[in-house]
């Protein structure tokens, strides 16, 4: 059966809730906030980091004022990519492409690692059987790729149980610690700006902002939305205040389980087990074991969500033109990108086994490196996506309100890049490591960058690639 070279990816495959799973799942409510939340706690600013999730997650809504608002007139799976060429031009599209092509292939490096480690530690504790933490990643890797090559309806729903699970553990031990320590423990001065900028704010910042990568997805998947004029920025506003909602409960919980006087010590002392501690004591001994398993579902559900991503930005890369043709193929049966999935998950897990062969730890030398490298990424790619909504709305000449095209993008531009300014002041903090050449890996965003200016810019005399515009939906066939 012959390929379809012209990149047609399945219509009408998901609507608003699916969408919202993929985003959610993204996030990894459980496994998180099992490291994030006492990172925040612990080395940025205390018992205000509650208050900076709520910051955070106000600011990713006026961001996507402007970016739901180009869903409506751009439905393209490079999202980012497809918005900066639409509003400043194909040149700074494809330097964006190519630096969320580094973003997203850092995360499911990433987050393949950190499968294979609590994978492994499940394993041993729970079933007795020793698997070391790269072959896990190698089985995680090998099974999220059999999964999205079956189209992404086929990962939404196994993304749906697994999400429903984690979800329900964690707001679980969020109730727990309410009825067990009472209502009085929650410090309102978690959300007084004396606290919120107290500390080292800015580490807090990164710790919070990296909850969030990958809310954007919901314009990635828009074509194959169904309704994507209302169904993308239906699903992102929802997937923000979702999980804005989980991390403030959890890091607030966190505070007022330990009392404002001991939460920061304890997460400091012991991040690791801080979260743990937490669902022992007030749910029992049996959520320690649900937590065992449930980290590694939850890791496993952002392993789905960034490989769709990642995988996606190549095919959308390579059906403009800007990356081999043959990325652009989809599948006869299931209209899923897997040439370009078999890439992608081919360069993960040689990385993940480089850093095994070297004998790297998953977590400090594997994890700092990549981590920074996803949120600095993603980061950088809105400042410039929120310019770009302005000079789309005046290139396009399309109706919009002041507020949608030129004030909330503005203002998120501002924000956005003051925040990717104290990112970078603490990325060695970030990483946990004082490695000169981990110092200087937000470079390697700067290189493709400049590399994609420089392939379109070998290419100015060809037509630029026509973005998809968004239909009006219409009826699925089975």
């Amino acid at each position: 059966m012959t390929e379809k070279r012209s990149g047609a990816l399945r219509r009408n495959a998901m609507g608003a809730p699916e969408m919202v799973f993929l985003v959610i799942a993204f996030a990894a409510p459980l496994a998180a906030s099992t490291t994030n939340v006492p990172m925040a706690i612990g080395l940025g600013n205390g018992v205000g980091a509650p208050g900076t999730w709520l910051v955070v997650g106000l600011l990713l809504a006026l961001f996507s004022v402007g970016y739901t608002a180009m869903s409506r007139h751009i439905s393209n799976a490079g999202a980012f990519y497809a918005y900066i060429t639409a509003g400043l031009g194909r040149a700074a599209g494809v330097g964006a492409g190519y630096v969320a092509l580094v973003a997203y292939f850092a995360s499911v490096i990433l987050i393949g690692a950190f499968f294979g480690f609590f994978a492994s530690a499940a394993l041993d504790s729970e079933f007795g059987i020793g698997v070391s933490w790269p072959v896990c990643s190698m089985i995680g890797l090998a099974a999220v790729f059999a999964l999205c090559y079956l189209g992404v309806q086929t990962s939404v729903r196994l993304l749906g149980v697994l999400l429903a699970l984690e979800t329900l553990l964690l707001v679980a031990i969020i109730v727990a610690v309410l009825v067990n320590v009472g209502p009085g423990e929650y410090t309102l001065s978690s959300f007084a700006p004396a606290e919120v900028f107290s500390g080292t704010p800015g580490i807090a910042l990164a710790f919070c902002f990296s909850t969030f990568l990958g809310f954007e997805a919901t314009a990635i998947f828009s074509e194959e939305a169904r309704d994507p004029k209302r169904t993308v920025a239906r699903a992102t506003f929802v997937a923000i205040a979702i999980i804005a909602f989980l991390y403030l409960a959890a890091s607030w919980s966190a505070v007022a389980a330990f009392g404002a006087g001991n939460a920061v010590a304890t997460a400091a002392e012991d991040p690791g087990g801080m979260i743990f501690a937490i669902a022992g004591e007030n749910l029992g001994a049996w959520s320690l074991h649900a937590f065992n398993i449930l980290i590694v579902t939850s890791l496993f559900a952002v392993l789905i969500a960034a490989h769709n991503s990642a995988s996606r930005y190549l095919f959308a890369l390579s059906r403009d033109g800007w990356l081999p043709a043959a990325l652009s193929a989809t599948h006869p049966r299931y209209s899923s990108p897997h040439v370009a999935a078999v890439l992608q998950i081919s360069i993960s897990a040689a990385v993940v086994l480089a850093y095994a062969i070297a004998g790297a730890d998953p977590f400090t030398q594997l994890g700092a490196t990549f981590v920074g490298m996803t949120t600095l990424g993603v980061v950088s790619l809105m400042v410039v996506v929120s310019i770009a909504v302005v000079g789309y709305f005046r290139r396009s000449g399309e109706e919009a309100t002041l507020w949608t095209s030129t004030i909330a993008p503005l203002a998120s531009a501002v924000l956005l890049a003051g925040t990717l300014v104290l990112i970078i002041d603490n990325f060695g903090l970030l990483t946990g490591t004082d490695s000169t050449v981990i110092h200087l890996l937000p470079l390697l965003l700067v290189v493709a960058f400049v590399t994609g200016l420089l392939v379109a810019a070998r290419r100015g005399d060809e037509p630029a690639p026509v973005l998809d515009e968004v239909e009006e939906p219409v009826l699925a066939v089975s």
